[in-house]
């Protein structure tokens, strides 16, 4: 998230989503000073896991 920015708004529109399922999964924020290309809004970095 580019610094200077505030973390509610984000926070509510993961919330709304993810509703009242239980167990959501961790979410990790990191202040930057830019995005990789300017006219992004966001940067995201998933890790999922499969099970067999």
């Amino acid at each position: 998230m580019v610094a200077g920015q505030p973390l509610q708004p984000g926070f509510e529109a993961f919330m709304r989503a993810w509703g009242r399922r239980p167990n959501p999964p961790a979410i990790t924020m990191a202040f930057v000073s830019g995005l990789a290309r300017p006219e992004y809004l966001v940067e995201i970095d998933a890790v999922a896991v499969v099970e067999e």
